[in-house]
């Protein structure tokens, strides 16, 4: 059959023409080669779908693709590339058109007039930390080698126009638990005009997009191929930030529970042969309504209703961030002391703990290892506003639990400049109308915080509730005993603040533990900090003023030392016109005694150089009145010896004034020491001190390590049976009176006493009286008759004692106590001394009151005693 055919064919092109056999073989030509264009696409897409699986692994299909040669257009209509499971598909697209132009290739030049994706979805899957559903694809790209230098392309490429439309990429991550899903959506992509060629117009691209249901927009008039240079301009728009939960890492303490961030920044990059030569960021930066919470914590500790940043300059390749405003409103933020005395916002803070790695052979030299630091990392703030924003501190280690409030008016930072990690420089500080509020609460009951929760208007969503906390991480390995400590922020930052300034501050202080309830406030509060730093040797210059209560004054001044250096303080101060009184709800808790009366002036000086402390105290108290508490011991007298009421009038000057210096110094170091004993026994010495002198003269005054044993006043002694005052006593009276009249608030209580021989005398005199009246009666002629007639009469039983002597030693022993004579000596004694203190020296009769007289029979001589008593105003 074929051989008959070719005969055939043989005998018809004998019988054509020449011309028309050429025509023949073009029309069969033809014929076969618009077959070929016909079937073209066809194949293309068969052998597609048959080697993309051959290459990926991965089932893949195609419904159709159009391919017309001479209107140079391209259409693939739904491609579909599975996942490892052909079930899922990984890449889909409705449709991708392209045109290009044959012209273009004549002159190395492959441009496409028009490109355009219509509804592609991509489905991305993390599984692990660092295996995603395409890593096996990533597996087929062959690695680069390192030796290889690029050869030169001469072939330039152009895109006219490129469009995407309404794409969308789902993310899921399964390495987080419970797993993530992200969702960008709406995916738009314009542009055109971009190409390698030099010389040509610049670029353009707009992008629009939707991730997570917030709005994105990417944009550029200035896309320039080569030479590279891109000004790229990028919105996002209201995004919800509790989407990066799950990503924050294990050793970040803390996370949002709520926020909205807004960006609008603009990349300006330049790239030329060498690599790329600029790569700066600038624009704005906003986040509303931030909540951040503490990791596995109970409850937001901060919230920023608003925080607006201006980025003046991101300079990627000098390291170097440029800010030139950060306005900060309605911040709260809260921090807690727990009862070990941990604060969590410094537990936020640490640094994760460090793992040691297993040790390696070096792989240079040591010499060599030993390379240049890298760059620092510059960063500069030329203003922060922090306004209408709140802090507190909650202290659950205090009994009861303190709570520190601070509301601020306005903050602001000036000249910030930071060079990680070498330097950081604040040049200004302000703070404007800070109101600070010190709580110490009643029964451990903590109220003040509800006041720095946001509150939730009549209408408003309840909040959320907290979410779950992150998974504990894995327990870091165990540091090796013996390692070098590193250096921390403090030992390789230079910190340098230029001024710190407070301006119109108020403090109130609040004790509810107290009864009654203690208040104090402090207004027009000034505060300067200058040329504060942790240089070594650099002082920085301290100074506070303000207005205590109603019309008192403190002054503050002086110099500190570096920070992180050993502590270095050198204040002085003074406190003016304080009124003692109001502290009464302390002093009736403390030391027992109300405060009357009294205005205060206190100076001081502290200087504090290492661990020594030296504090200089120097009080100043006029007209001060105290009275004992009726409901508590007296603790004062228990301290020093002595109660209160009457140190106060011992140390009382002529004007009613007490002026004392009270040192107080010690080691901190030291285990014993304690400053409130400290303060007790640097009291306890200025009062004996204080006393010394003037009870030399008059008396004694015993003293010990603790307290004060005894004030004694010596007293006035008389004779035997007498009233008189002898020159001795008259010279001791006028020391006491010269010291009544140094101290014109202390009095004497006078309190006459009888000896034994007193009584002795006393009775002597009645015995003799008696036989007297006796002898008359009786009418005997001497003593000795006189007597023996008496014991015949009174005392028949008694033998009577062989000498006279023994016979009226006899009748004495048997003589009660005269009584009336008793009491007589004991007022003529009392008398006399007091007209001496009172007429001959001039001390007021009512600064000498008269004391029951001791039991008769004392040891020692008969006297009156003298005892010290608080006198009044």
């Amino acid at each position: 059959m074929r051989e008959r055919m070719k005969a055939a064919a043989a005998r018809v092109a004998s019988r054509l023409r020449p011309g028309r056999r050429g025509l023949v073989i073009l029309a069969i030509v033809g014929v076969a080669g618009g077959a070929f264009l016909w079937a073209l696409p066809e194949l293309i897409r068969r052998q597609a779908v048959a080697q993309i699986p051959k290459l990926t692994g991965r089932a893949a299909s195609i419904e159709d693709i159009d391919l017309n040669l001479f209107t140079r257009r391209l259409v693939v209509r739904n491609f579909r590339l599975a996942e490892r499971d052909p079930a899922k598909a990984f890449v889909e697209f409705e449709r991708l058109e392209a045109r290009w132009s044959w012209l273009a290739l004549l002159t190395a030049h492959v441009r496409l007039t028009d490109l355009r994706l219509v509804t592609p979805v991509v489905h991305l899957a993390r599984t692990g930390p660092r295996e995603f559903n395409f890593s096996d694809l990533l597996d087929l790209i062959p690695p680069a080698d390192p030796n290889a230098k690029p050869a030169p392309s001469r072939v330039k490429f152009s895109v006219d126009r490129l469009g995407l439309v309404l794409g969308s990429i789902v993310i899921r991550d399964e390495s987080v638990s419970p797993p993530v899903d992200f969702h960008i959506q709406g995916l738009t992509i314009e542009a055109g005009g971009l190409t390698t060629r030099t010389g040509q117009p610049a670029g353009r691209l707009a992008l629009q997009s939707k991730v997570g249901g917030s709005p994105l927009e990417l944009s550029s008039d200035e896309i320039r191929l080569t030479p590279g240079a891109v000004s790229l301009g990028f919105t996002v728009n209201d995004f919800d930030l509790t989407q990066v939960l799950p990503y924050v890492p294990p050793a970040v303490p803390a996370g949002p529970y709520a926020g909205r961030l807004g960006l609008h920044l603009r990349l300006e990059l330049d790239r030329r042969s060498e690599g790329v030569t600029r790569a700066v960021v600038t624009g704005d930066v906003t986040l509303t309504d931030l909540v951040l919470i503490r990791r596995g914590g109970p409850a937001p500790f901060m919230a920023v209703p608003r925080l607006s940043l201006r980025l003046k300059e991101l300079d990627v390749l000098a390291r170097r961030l440029v800010v030139s405003d950060v306005e900060i409103e309605g911040l709260r933020v809260e921090a807690l002391r727990d009862k070990s005395g941990a604060i969590d916002l410094l537990k936020l803070a640490e640094a994760p703990p460090a793992q040691t790695a297993p040790a390696a052979p070096p792989a240079a030299p040591p010499a060599a290892a030993e390379g240049p630091a890298g760059p620092a990392v510059g960063i500069v703030l030329e203003r922060l506003l922090l306004s209408k924003s709140t802090a507190a501190f909650v202290d659950e280690s205090a009994s009861p639990p303190t709570i520190v409030a601070v509301g601020i008016d306005a903050v602001e930072l000036a000249g910030i400049d930071l060079a990680w990690p070498t330097r950081a420089t604040v040049a200004r500080l302000g703070v404007r109308r800070p109101v600070f509020l010190i709580e110490r609460g009643r029964d451990d009951a903590i109220t003040l915080l509800t006041l720095f929760r946001p509150k939730t208007a009549p209408g408003d969503a309840a909040p959320k509730p907290a979410p779950p906390p992150a998974p504990a991480p894995a327990p870091a390995p165990a540091v090796k005993e013996g390692g070098a400590k590193g250096k921390g922020l403090l030992d390789t930052m230079r910190l340098e603040l230029g001024e710190i300034r407070v301006e119109d501050g108020s403090a109130r202080f609040l004790d509810r533990s107290t009864k009654p309830m203690f208040s104090e406030d402090f207004s027009r509060l000034e505060v300067t900090v200058a040329g504060l730093s942790n240089r070594a040797g650099q002082r920085a210059k301290v100074s506070l003023k303000s207005v205590v209560g109603a019309d008192a004054g403190l002054d503050l001044r002086g110099e500190v030392g570096p920070i992180g250096q050993p502590p270095l303080v050198d204040l002085v101060g003074v406190l003016r016109d304080y009124r003692l009184p109001t502290v009464n709800p302390y002093a009736d808790r403390t030391i027992a005694w109300i405060i009357r009366r009294g205005d205060f002036k206190y100076d001081v000086h502290i200087k504090l150089e290492g661990d020594q402390l030296t504090v200089n105290n120097d009080v100043f108290v006029g007209h001060l009145q105290v009275a004992k508490s009726p409901e508590r011991g007296d603790e004062v007298k228990q301290r020093l010896g002595l109660p209160l009421g009457l140190i106060v009038a011992l140390i009382k000057d002529g004007n009613g004034d007490i002026r004392l210096s009270v040192p107080v110094t010690g080691s901190l170091r030291d285990p014993k020491f304690d400053v409130n004993e400290a303060i007790w026994a640097a009291v306890r010495n200025v009062i004996v001190n204080v006393l010394a002198a003037p009870f030399r003269l008059i008396g004694r005054l015993f003293a010990s390590d603790d307290k004060i044993e005894e004030l004694r006043v010596d007293p006035v002694t008389f004779a035997i049976g007498s009233s008189v005052i002898d020159p001795a006593m008259e010279a001791h009276l006028l020391r006491v009176a010269d010291f009544l009249r140094g101290s014109p608030y202390v009095n004497l209580e006078l309190r006459p006493v009888a000896s034994a021989a007193d009584i002795e005398a006393l009775k002597a005199q009645e015995v003799l009286a008696r036989l007297q009246r006796f002898r008359r009666e009786v009418g005997a002629g001497d003593l000795a008759s006189a007597l023996r007639l008496y014991y015949q009469s009174h005392a028949p039983s008694l033998t009577l004692p062989k000498t006279v002597d023994e016979q009226l030693a006899a009748l004495r022993q048997r003589e009660p106590t005269p009584e009336a004579p008793l009491a007589d000596l004991l007022k003529r004694r009392l008398d006399a001394a007091r007209e001496r203190l009172t007429k001959a020296e001039g001390i007021p009769p009512e600064r000498l009151a008269a004391g029951a007289a001791a039991p008769p029979g004392a040891a020692g001589d008969g006297r009156v005693e003298f005892e010290l008593r608080e006198g009044e105003e």
